[in-house]
């Protein structure tokens, strides 16, 4: 007993310190856990042909169909379900591209952070999202977008990514939510570019901090 009140005081002190904290403390003192954490895949179809990602091989196969896919009213009803039980981060992230359903990523963000302290972020290969988009998910305030790019240069990128120009719509995407962020007085999102690291750019990680750092 003396063991469980002095753990209750500890938690008690730093409660203010993290909501996942808090999500720990419920579920262990009413016993009843409720989802804190959605993570989301809109789509496992790729408007790029990435080799190393785990789905290429399925996808060359055709298993991955749009008809398959649940539709952006269904979405909007687990966005809604998962808000009413508390759920405070919001993960959108690609066994594909999640850009190739727009309208579900962008309602997703509106309506994740319309509820107070909550947390949404975005995993993309950015070539498919436009500079209105940009300016949307600034002003809806996302907190994090995490934008892959496997390069330095477009020889480097688009040959890992197997698609002409990838690097140059990937890095203009970033060099955008730095423009909006400055223009519309914001902090958010965080800018962060995701490598994978291989034979062909290990050696070239020093010129992918300059290049994240020139983006912005």
């Amino acid at each position: 007993m003396k063991l469980f009140l002095r753990f209750k005081f500890v938690l008690d002190e730093i409660m203010s310190m993290d909501n996942r904290l808090k999500a720990i403390y419920s579920w262990f003192i009413n016993g009843t856990p409720k989802p804190y954490k959605v993570v989301m895949i809109p789509t496992n179809r790729c408007n790029l042909r990435c080799p190393y990602c785990p789905n290429s091989l399925d996808r060359i196969r055709g298993k991955f169909k749009k008809s398959d896919e649940l539709l952006d009213k269904e979405w909007k009803e687990i966005v809604k379900e998962g808000l009413e039980m508390g759920v405070k981060e919001w993960s959108i992230i690609g066994g594909g591209e999640p850009f190739l359903r727009k309208s579900v990523v962008l309602n997703v963000v509106r309506m994740a952070k319309k509820v107070p302290n909550t947390d949404c972020e975005i995993i993309t290969n950015g070539t498919l999202i436009k500079e209105s988009d940009v300016k949307k998910l600034v002003r809806y305030g996302l907190d994090r977008i995490l934008v892959s790019i496997d390069g330095p240069n477009a020889k480097i990128h688009d040959s890992l990514r197997r698609v002409k120009g990838a690097f140059e719509k990937a890095t203009r995407t970033v060099k955008r939510f730095a423009y909006w962020k400055k223009k519309l007085k914001s902090d958010l999102p965080t800018l962060t570019i995701n490598v994978v690291l291989n034979k062909m750019n290990y050696k070239k990680l020093p010129e992918m901090v300059k290049l994240a750092h020139r983006l912005g």
